[in-house]
């Protein structure tokens, strides 16, 4: 029987000096000249040769893309203008490009991962594209991919791919203008990800918690599951799990799976899965009304062997904390 999971989601460099470039062509004539040049930038090292006055140089781009080419004026009393670079990659660019032509495999995964998450987290206005956003959304789906078609995939090795995936979208969430246009495509790879790392034959228990994301996956024998609350608390600016209920720090939300879904899993075992995210990059408001914000974090839970749409028995308990005390007409959106 095909593994399917109920869902629920609501919410109220350092720099890397790389390969010089090369000279294309040099326009010269005779008269004055500007002398040769090396200047170090994100993208990459560029190596201005000798150049008359009056004319033109033209250099390859350090990083690519192949054939891409940036030209510099040497004004005709012998100085370089500044050129315009923007048309190169940087070395992050050229990271994620490089890295998206790597077949994972179960060797190699983890060392993917990590480049990755590197890449993302050193990543400046210039790397935050749509395309590398494409590059990123592939990976976590191979990754998903891979998990689901290796049950012999070690312990340690899925709870680091859980680790990097959930950093690599705790950064992703300060690239805002990116993650609005593409922030549905980045949670569904994500998702796919917890799927196949819930539905792997193990037992193994996961929290990870970075500066944005909360996260948690629990598996239970059927016999001893009465029902679990996942809460995420905040101090001093830090999310924090609460796993015994006895947290004194302010709460930033919970949900509850009641103890009666035992009556529609078609798992063996009860398998829950947490997300709280404390920003709402991931999350705009589509078509918003007048004067309405997300006034709260985001919370979701996934539950293996419980099919998307089953009704249950009895209700899932959410509380989410207002983010603002001047608001007016909170209500839950699912998402």
């Amino acid at each position: 029987m095909a593994n399917t999971t109920y869902s629920i989601t609501v919410r109220a460099y350092q720099q890397l000096l790389g390969p010089a470039s090369s000279a294309i062509s040099v326009q010269t004539s005779s008269g004055g000249y500007c002398s040769s040049e090396s200047i170090d930038s994100d993208h990459g090292t560029f190596v201005w040769p000798e150049t008359d006055s009056s004319m033109r140089a033209v250099v390859a781009c350090p990083y690519g893309p192949n054939g891409v080419t940036v030209s510099r004026v040497c004004t005709s009393n012998g100085g370089w203008e500044s050129p315009n670079v923007t048309r190169c990659l940087t070395a992050i660019s050229s990271g994620f490009k490089n890295l998206s032509k790597v077949d994972l495999t179960t060797e190699n995964n983890i060392a993917v991962l990590m480049s990755l998450n590197e890449l993302v987290m050193n990543s400046t206005d210039n790397d935050q594209s749509i395309d590398n956003i494409i590059i990123v959304s592939n990976i976590l789906n191979q990754t998903a991919i891979l998990i689901s078609g290796h049950a012999g995939l070690s312990t340690s090795n899925l709870t680091m791919i859980t680790e990097n995936a959930i950093q690599i979208l705790n950064s992703i969430g300060e690239w805002p203008s990116i993650t609005r246009a593409e922030g549905n495509q980045i949670i569904q790879s994500f998702e796919r990800i917890v799927d196949a790392v819930l539905n792997h034959n193990n037992d193994t228990n996961v929290d990870v918690v970075e500066s944005n994301i909360a996260f948690a996956i629990r598996k239970f024998a059927k016999f001893n599951y009465n029902g679990f609350t996942f809460t995420t608390t905040a101090s001093n600016g830090s999310l924090m799990i609460d796993t015994d209920g006895n947290s004194i720090d302010t709460e930033i939300g919970s949900m509850t799976i009641p103890k009666s879904i035992l009556s529609v899993t078609t798992d063996a075992k009860i398998k829950l899965a947490f997300s709280l995210y404390n920003k709402s990059a991931f999350f705009p408001i589509r078509d918003p009304p007048p004067n309405t914000i997300v006034g709260s974090s985001v919370i979701s839970a996934r539950i293996a062997g419980v099919s998307d749409g089953t009704q249950l028995p009895d209700p899932v308990v959410i509380n989410l904390a207002l983010k603002t005390n001047n608001s007016s007409n909170p209500c839950c959106v699912s998402t």
